[in-house]
């Protein structure tokens, strides 16, 4: 099943009463951060690799090319985590207070609206990187006749901190919204499967949420040590963190809805139902 099935049908079914809820339109927006990333981060990184562009990147230092190539990884944290930060805010609301002035705000949102917040809302944290820290540069090395795009230790120390701050923050709020959704939940009904399914979904995004908290506390650590090594061996490792906590908001689509859980898998499913059929045929035939 591929992620991006999912998002096209969000898409194309946007206007629809299921998919034009809040929680669906913070998850396009959401979807399209995790999208994007990767494909970013490989092509910042890959251009390190290739030594017919080292002149080429080397001639925009001073330019903002290698301050986004270092600044962008820190705004797709701050993205994805406030979109996290929201749904689960407006899940903790339309379970307790469905019918509050804040949920019907919120649902009353303009879609263009809503994804000019989710891009805008983590700028300001980024904007540290550019205008309150030193350049960052790209610096060959004779030795090993490499190319590095080099941040200053103390600059590595400050956006860890901010980072470590912000997922701690925001793993606290997640951890306190489902907490009330399942006493709130259980205090009404027995627990059904999608209360499961809830526990699941907020258990992997806890677990993702700490594992980036963790990488961010030993890139401080190692930094603190301006051990620049580990460091870019420790930025090699991060494009797999990111994948893990990307991909946990997109399969959270798939199990919380029944519907776009049948759209996605229809094809395959009634293949495999088409398979299982012609088997159990050939078999009834044979005896």
């Amino acid at each position: 099943i591929k992620l991006i099935n999912v998002i096209k049908i969000l898409i194309a079914n946007r206007n629809k009463p299921l998919y034009s809820s809040f929680f669906f339109r913070v998850s396009i927006s959401q979807a399209l951060f995790d999208l994007t990333f990767i494909p970013c981060y490989f092509a910042c990184q890959t251009s390190l690799l290739i030594p017919d562009l080292y002149a080429l990147l080397l001639s925009t230092n001073g330019s903002v090319w290698p301050e986004w190539a270092y600044a962008f990884v820190y705004y797709y944290l701050y993205a994805q985590t406030f979109g996290v930060l929201i749904i689960s805010l407006h899940r903790v609301l339309t379970i307790t207070k469905p019918f509050s002035a804040i949920t019907k705000f919120l649902e009353s949102l303009p879609r263009p609206l809503l994804h000019l917040i989710h891009i805008a809302v983590p700028l300001p944290a980024t904007a540290l990187i550019f205008w309150g820290q030193p350049p960052v540069r790209y610096v060959y090395n004779n030795a090993t006749r490499t190319l590095a795009r080099v941040a200053q230790p103390e600059a590595i120390n400050q956006n860890s901190v901010i980072a470590i701050a912000q997922t701690t923050v925001i793993t606290a709020i997640c951890v306190g919204c489902y907490g009330i959704i399942f006493l709130q939940k259980s205090s009404i009904t027995r627990r059904s499967r999608s209360d499961i399914v809830l526990i699941s979904v907020s258990f992997v995004l806890f677990l993702c949420l700490c594992l980036i908290t963790a990488y961010f506390v030993i890139l401080y650590i190692v930094s603190s040590t301006k051990r620049l090594d580990i460091i870019y061996h420790l930025h090699t490792v991060y494009p797999l963190i990111n994948a893990a906590f990307s991909y946990s908001s997109p399969w959270m689509l798939l199990m919380t809805s029944a519907e776009t859980r049948r759209r996605v898998m229809g094809r395959w499913h009634s293949r495999t139902l088409l398979g299982t059929a012609t088997v159990s045929n050939t078999r009834t035939t044979s005896r």
